[in-house]
């Protein structure tokens, strides 16, 4: 009896699905938790002496829910001063707007522009674009999100890689955000950016939340005129500039950004829209993550339900699916372990590591069966290359075409009066090249 029972756990631990499934865990813990984190910039102490004039850039799009002031005064208030801090909203409408308008009152160094409406590419980009006719002379453009709170160090240990190695085009901060609070869905958005992170370093990917470029490098590769008919910015850039340069992510960088997903709908919506990106810029990569995804969505059904067609519902039939959400599952919880920020309680760091897997894979698949891109209020139809069809505004009040509270409160009546009776009509569309 014993040894029926020896010989039925071994038979277990060597069955092929166990040994795939653990396979695969296992080629995911090493590159996130091993590889990962030998990949990055590694501070020398030891400068050229040479001093990069820095123009950052921040577009801007709504108040952040009253947040906008403190984060661009956060950028302004640096160190190390940016030589030009350039605030970028598309329309006069814009709720930021007036949050821009008294920053730029509180530093000389501030620039504020209106870039109008994209016609042939995303609304960032657009903005981007604009902003970037304001530069002047600059050595290096920063490219920063308007939902970033960085620490007062954070321009200076961007440039800090640029300044060390002429041989480094690009420096960024990593996309990993803490969770803004205790809530299941921002602790699972939380642990999909940790993912992202760690994969970050290991391809040497952008963020365009926190990213330097050689001002040289990004005219030589060809940014500006790819930005121009796509929607992304960070991807395009890293494709554009990385047969060219070296790309290093500065692990020490506080970004301050948070992940403030508050339902479910939000984080799945935010993060398929990233495997979206993944999609159209890293295809090879995407597809070879989407067939294992399949594969795995595919056992983790069959071997049950075969089990169960038979009558045969035993500990063969559930063990590779066992082994493989247990395995996935440490190694989320390793991941929030190596987490900086905010710490959240165990229920929800394990809940959202047990879920990590299968809401993985959904958003694998569902950003593979999606055709079109949800930005800020704005739908974007895009052909295989991310170059953008048509475009229309979904939710105008985003966007200034329909003026949100805080813009009526901030503008005379009368204009506040001709803004209300104002309808939101669809952005153009237009061909691509």
């Amino acid at each position: 009896m014993g040894n029926d029972k020896a010989r039925s756990r071994w038979y277990l631990m060597t069955d092929p699905y166990v040994l795939i499934f653990a396979a695969m865990a296992t080629a995911h813990a090493v590159m996130l938790l091993l590889l990962a984190p030998l990949r990055g910039w590694k501070r020398r102490g030891v400068r050229s002496g040479v001093r990069l004039r820095a123009s950052v850039i921040v577009p801007c799009c709504g108040d952040l829910e009253g947040n906008l002031a403190e984060n661009l005064r956060a950028i302004a208030q640096q160190e190390r001063q940016p030589d030009r801090l350039i605030l970028v909203s598309r329309s006069e409408n814009d709720s930021a707007i007036p949050v821009m308008r008294r920053v730029q009152e509180e530093y000389p160094f501030v620039d504020v522009v209106v870039a109008g409406k994209a016609k042939r590419c995303g609304q960032k980009n657009h903005n981007l674009l604009a902003a970037l006719k304001r530069v002047g002379e600059s050595d290096v453009y920063v490219f920063a999100d308007s939902d970033i709170r960085p620490d007062e160090r954070w321009l200076d240990a961007l440039l800090e890689p640029l300044e060390s190695d002429c041989d480094i085009g690009v420096a960024t901060a990593l996309c990993d955000l803490p969770p803004v609070d205790d809530d299941l869905a921002s602790a699972t958005q939380a642990l999909f950016t940790l993912h992202q992170s760690r994969f970050q370093r290991l391809i040497g990917i952008p963020w365009g939340g926190s990213t330097a470029v050689r001002a040289c490098l990004f005219n030589a590769a060809g940014v500006a005129a790819e930005w121009g008919r796509t929607v992304l910015d960070d991807w395009v850039l890293w494709r554009r500039v990385a047969p060219l340069a070296r790309i290093v992510t500065v692990p020490l960088i506080r970004s301050g950004a948070r992940s403030r997903a508050r339902t479910w709908s939000e984080c799945l919506g935010w993060n398929i829209r990233q495997f979206q990106y993944f999609r159209l810029y890293g295809a090879l990569a995407f597809h070879t993550l989407l067939a294992t995804q399949l594969l795995v969505a595919a056992l983790l059904v069959y071997l049950p339900a075969r089990a169960l067609l038979r009558g045969a519902m035993n500990m063969e039939a559930v063990l590779p699916s066992l082994s493989y959400l247990g395995l996935m599952t440490l190694v989320n919880l390793l991941l929030f372990r190596c987490a900086r920020g905010r710490r959240i309680g165990f229920r929800q760091r394990f809940i959202a590591s047990l879920l990590g897997s299968p809401l993985i894979a959904s958003v694998t698949i569902g950003a593979w069966l999606r055709r079109t891109m949800v930005w800020h209020g704005i739908t974007y139809h895009l052909d295989g290359r991310g170059r953008v069809r048509a475009m229309e505004v979904t939710s105008p009040e985003l966007q200034g075409e329909r003026p949100t509270g805080a813009t009526l409160r901030s503008t005379p009546d009368a204009t506040a009066a001709a803004f209300a009776g104002r309808q939101a009509a669809p952005l153009p569309t237009a061909p691509t090249d």
